[in-house]
């Protein structure tokens, strides 16, 4: 039965925006190192905890990313709880934990206004004029010969059917947004409600399951769907850090400083995944992973996408320099290697470097 309606699904991180960055010659990007840097020149409060745990953790190790941060961030808060649970008075524990969340507070406004240096409303200009409409168009089109072969998701593709985009933007900065925003002409023609083009086989590589070529196009139905599940810049507030697993039950048991703070690094909880994003990804048939690390602060999305992937969907990872990211990806299958093996030949690994461009996709 042909299906009426594909759902793809793009989770999107912040190699993202370091690459678009650089693409557009910019002095500064969003690494860790740069936010680093920023926190060290422009922080008043240089007895901020959480800035004296980053300082402590860059002078021992030369290893830094975003990850690495919000495992000290964990790290940090278990070990405010175990500080807080040796004081026994209630007015200087709270003392304790209120100065502990002006300095989360800090820092987070701190991040905020790194970001607002970096990326400017000139830059968000730019990045709209780029060519997010051409990638979701030509999606498929960085597989290698061998890869398209087997590759089920073009099979699916045909004439009039509606297919949605759902952009996660893990970044809390727009630069995604403004990559893959164009104003949707829903009603281009008099006799089809068709408004986006689609090529299932931009370089026409052999499929065993469908005989398209580049000179094919599909005419389809389409919507754009964007979310920032971690926040975004112009509610600094919003910005979450944290992890996305293994957090106890603590809402049972309110007014408790050990339960708020663990509640603090939940990003699960405040982003709602359970209720507003798991539904989305439940019914995706294609996801592609673009500048993820693919971290364990993260681990809720990729068991997530493994639950769906069992179910027959496929996946794109993009990954920048070989970094074993689909090693990594499988390596949320809970130990189970019946599952491992059934979903890595519907893992596609498109690799690639400063060398070894993108043509179709994300071609900055």
């Amino acid at each position: 039965m042909e299906e009426k309606q594909l759902n793809v699904s793009l989770l999107i991180g912040n190699g993202f925006d370091i690459a678009i960055l650089e693409s557009l010659k910019l002095k500064y990007t969003t690494t860790y190192k740069e936010f680093y840097d920023y926190l060290t020149y422009f922080l008043v409060n240089k007895n901020n905890s959480i800035y004296m745990a980053i300082n402590e953790k860059k002078a021992l190790e030369t290893d830094d990313n975003w990850m690495d941060y919000e495992l000290l961030l964990s790290e940090l808060v278990k070990q405010k709880i175990e500080a807080l649970e040796r004081i026994s008075n209630f007015q200087n524990k709270k003392k304790q934990y209120e100065v502990f969340l002006e300095d989360w507070k800090e820092i987070q406004y701190m991040f905020a206004d790194f970001l607002n240096h970096v990326i400017t409303p000139d830059i968000l200009k730019q990045v709209t004029q780029l060519s997010g409409k051409g990638t979701l168009k030509r999606l498929l089109g960085d597989l290698t010969a061998n890869q398209y072969k087997n590759i089920a998701f073009p099979s699916k593709t045909t004439h009039h059917i509606e297919m949605d985009f759902h952009i996660f933007n893990f970044n809390y900065s727009s630069l995604v947004d403004n990559y893959f925003y164009w104003l949707f002409d829903y009603h281009p023609y008099n006799v089809s409600t068709n408004n986006f083009h689609f090529a299932p086989n931009p370089q026409s590589f052999p499929n065993l399951k469908s005989k398209y070529d580049q000179n094919t196009t599909f005419y389809m139905r389409s919507s754009m769907n964007i979310y920032h599940p971690h926040g975004r810049l112009s509610i600094p507030e919003s910005i979450l850090f944290g992890t996305t697993n293994d957090i106890p039950a603590y809402i049972k048991e309110k007014n408790n400083f050990n339960n708020e703070l663990l509640q603090k690094l939940d990003k699960a909880y405040w982003a709602r995944l359970d209720e507003k994003m798991q539904p989305i990804l439940e019914k995706s048939d294609l996801f592609v992973i673009f500048g993820q690390s693919v971290g364990e602060s993260d681990e809720w999305w990729w068991r997530q996408v493994i639950h769906r992937l069992a179910e027959g969907s496929e996946l794109l990872i993009y990954d920048f320099k070989k970094n074993s990211l689909k090693e990594k990806f499988l390596s949320y299958c809970e130990g189970s290697k019946e599952i491992k093996k059934e979903i890595e030949d519907r893992i596609y690994v498109i690799d690639f470097d400063n060398s070894k461009k993108l043509k179709y996709t994300f071609t900055f």
